[in-house]
């Protein structure tokens, strides 16, 4: 008995420590107490405020409007009324979708109607204050004026979790839409099914076509508490809606289950069982301490506004990609085909043309099995597509083809050389991708044109051929040294060889990258055929962009492009003229924001940009820009991030640049120092091992860095390899309020060439 009694009491001290944290690795701290998910949800930022787990299946927040930009999330920080809840959404990006499984509850008078936020009487949808509205890591409540009701939201991967607290009343409905979509134009397109289940289950499902252009949703959605219905049984068509009554006494708590599947509706059932309770608040901690996992990948010391925005970040770069596997291994894959998998769940929504950059390279640091299943969830897609194509802009099994480029091309490059992708499975991914960069299959995308003239032409169909000669060039190179590694020397020399192809458009009249015609002469899109290197027209030479922004894209050979340029002066002179021309007021577009003269940083082709002085000598001027932006253009505040989000990539620029450094060519396995805006940062590698960052002379003035230390021994380098990152240490920055001489020689330069 007496050691019962001591076995039980060892058990309770264990079971509090690993509760705290003290056994089996650092504890963890809170560090979502710093996480403001309601940043972003305002300008042109496009993020959700709602409740999600890192990378969940389900993204369950509220909907304020549809059919509108601002709305690409579902929300905009500048309205007033809500018009439901709805259990996916899409974070930061530039077009609409998703906002499946919308439920809105109301007192009152029912309406069918969602009517609009200027006319909100006589419609389901309620007035809210932001000042009601509360938003951390996993949970968002919001009080709906119009109702009196408390409105709560919480999810676990699979589930998510509404939960509503009443007045007394007997004429309580809850509305539910099955035609809403966040997406323009939703009720013509979209065909609905439902049927009830039991007195407390819905059941049913959605085919749309919207972004994702053939879609289909089987969801459930289960009450903690008997419904009433006048509705059909069983009903299907376009613009159905079921309506649930209830009765409640004051202060009465209503719990509703939601789930989905892209397989069934019993593997959508099946996924409710994720959450097998009713206990909101339990979900709740559970959600909150799966982020806290993630977000003590790195620990910074710095004032509460930089952690905000620090931690922030990092919530938002785990976001997307995001699961899209039930509970029992199966998904639905990109030919319709219903697949399992018990090695790499599969994930969704990749935003590649921004991901490629920041938000992949930052995972091979902090996450590398989690884009270990990325880069294998690409590798089935392609198997999947009936067009055998990586993806481009994949979303919920299709492709939009959206954006430019064959970027899963960098992601896969990048994975294989840190080690990510097992050797026996390599030649398949290289496979995947010399055929990607050789399919003319693919909607506008010159890819024929370009491999007959080594550009695209500006009379093809094609649009932005400049931006996409640019941007395949660099993709190419990345085909070339992943077959260059694995010893195909033909492969590696034909990729190299069309890697070059950017020098086809520089114009070296101009001194910009421009448009060619197929017989070799430089054109332009521009009414009049006169070449205007601000000149920006939506389908033109370049991606929302111009000639200023485009010219700088050459990552995988920037000394080439310094000699394009006549040398490091001329580049300089170039690179500093880059942010003090002023934009032309009518060619402004709503991509292109957070301006320092023609440097755009609210749209990623600028993101490498400011790192380039160090290739020319001139880190501090480096420096200079990285800390403007850091304290410009990133703020907490509903409208504090410029541009879109972008599935992450502008919040792994932030967290990138932070530490310090940047993947000016997310592939060479090279960091580009910028400077530091945290006191110190360690970085809990996935080996095991910490990379610890520290700031001397830690101040808001100091914005130059006066010398390095790598490990206690100087360090004259503007740039840090991967290598030693992951194998653990410490760099050390040391500040002052002037320039330096530090990195200034030419043995400090990073280089990144295409040999």
């Amino acid at each position: 008995m007496i050691r019962l009694i001591s076995f039980l009491v060892i058990l309770t001290i264990l079971v509090s420590s690993i509760k705290a944290g003290n056994i089996c690795g650092p504890e963890i701290k809170n560090l979502a107490q710093y996480v403001n998910p309601l940043i972003g949800t305002g300008g042109t930022g496009h993020t959700f405020p709602g409740a999600v787990t890192p990378y969940g299946m389900v993204q369950l927040s509220p909907d304020t409007g549809i059919g509108e930009w601002k709305r690409c999330s579902g929300y905009h920080a500048t309205d007033s009324t809500i018009i439901g809840f709805s259990l996916t959404h899409l974070s930061g990006t530039g077009n609409a979708d998703l906002g499946d499984v919308m439920l809105m509850p109301t007192i009152g008078e029912i309406y069918t109607n969602r009517g609009t936020s200027l006319y909100p009487d006589t419609t389901y949808r309620s007035r809210f204050r932001n000042e009601t509205e509360k938003a951390s890591p996993g949970y968002y409540s919001v009080f709906l004026d119009d109702y009196k009701i408390l409105a709560e939201l919480t999810a676990s991967k699979r589930v998510g979790l509404h939960r509503y607290t009443f007045p007394t009343s007997d004429s309580v409905s809850f509305i539910m839409n099955f035609t809403h979509r966040v997406m323009r134009d939703d009720g013509e397109k979209i065909w609905s099914y439902y049927q009830y289940d039991d007195s407390t289950t819905l059941s049913g499902y959605s085919v749309s076509s919207g972004w994702a252009k053939d879609r289909r949703i089987y969801w459930t959605v289960k009450f903690s508490k008997p419904f009433n219905t006048q509705d059909d049984k069983v009903k299907s068509g376009k613009n159905i809606r079921a309506i649930l009554n209830f009765t409640t006494q004051e202060n009465e708590q209503i719990i509703v289950k939601t789930a989905y599947s892209p397989v069934s509706i019993a593997n959508a059932r099946l996924n409710l069982t994720e959450v097998s309770h009713w206990d909101f608040d339990t979900v709740k901690a559970e959600a909150q301490n799966a982020w806290n996992r993630e977000l003590n990948k790195i620990i910074i010391d710095a004032d509460k506004k930089t952690k905000t925005l620090f931690y922030t970040s990092m919530y938002h770069a785990m976001i997307h990609p995001s699961l899209f596997t039930d509970i029992n291994g199966q998904y639905r894959g990109a030919d319709n085909t219903v697949y399992e998998t018990n090695k790499h769940p599969q994930h969704t929504i990749f935003s590649l043309w921004d991901t490629f950059r920041a938000l992949h390279p930052l995972l091979t640091i902090i996450h590398p099995e989690k884009n270990r299943q990325f880069v294998y969830n690409m590798l089935n897609y392609y198997h999947q597509t009936p067009n055998k194509t990586l993806p481009v802009w994949e979303l919920h099994g299709n492709e939009t083809w959206t954006m430019i480029g064959y970027h899963a091309a960098p992601v896969i490059t990048d994975a294989f050389l840190k080690g990510l992708i097992k050797e026996d499975d390599a030649m398949d991914f290289l496979k995947a991708m010399t055929t990607s960069a050789t399919n003319t299959e693919r909607p506008r995308s010159g890819i024929t044109e370009y491999m007959q003239y080594g550009y695209v032409p500006v009379e093809t169909d094609s649009k932005e051929p400049v931006s996409i000669t640019l941007e395949y060039a660099f993709d190419d190179w990345c085909i070339a040294k992943m077959a260059e590694a694995l010893g195909k020397k033909e492969i590696a020399e034909h990729y190299t060889n069309r890697s070059n192809n950017f020098k086809n458009v520089w114009d070296d009249n101009t001194r910009f990258m421009r448009g060619r015609d197929t017989e070799g002469n430089f054109a332009t899109r521009r009414p009049g055929g006169e070449f205007d290197p601000l000149y920006f027209q939506w389908g033109g030479d370049y991606t929302e962009g111009n000639a200023w922004q485009y010219t700088w894209y050459v990552p995988h050979d920037v000394p080439a492009l310094i000699a394009l340029m006549g040398g490091n002066v001329a580049f300089e002179q170039k690179l500093d003229s880059l942010f003090l021309i002023s934009s032309n007021e009518e060619n402004e577009i709503r991509d292109v924001t957070g301006t320092i003269g023609q440097y755009a940083h609210g749209n990623e082709p600028s993101h490498h940009i400011c790192y380039l002085y160090n290739y020319v000598q001139k880190p501090w001027k480096t420096q200079e820009k990285i800390n403007h932006i850091l304290n410009n253009f990133y703020q907490p505040e509903r409208d504090g991030i410029i541009g879109n989000e972008d599935c992450g990539q502008m919040s792994a620029w932030y967290i990138f640049s932070s530490l310090g450094f940047y993947p000016v060519n997310p592939v060479s396995g090279v960091y580009v120092i910028g400077k530091p805006n945290v006191e110190k940062a360690i970085i809990n590698v996935d080996n095991g091992n910490t990379f610890t960052i520290k700031t001397k002379n830690y101040k808001t003035e100091n914005t130059y860095i006066k010398h390095v230390k790598l490990n206690g021994a100087p360090y004259e380098c503007t740039w840090i390899s991967h290598t030693d990152i992951i194998r653990g240490g410490e760099l050390t920055f040391y500040m002052s309020d002037e320039p330096s001489s530090w990195g200034t020689s030419k043995n400090s330069m990073p280089v990144s060439s295409i040999y």
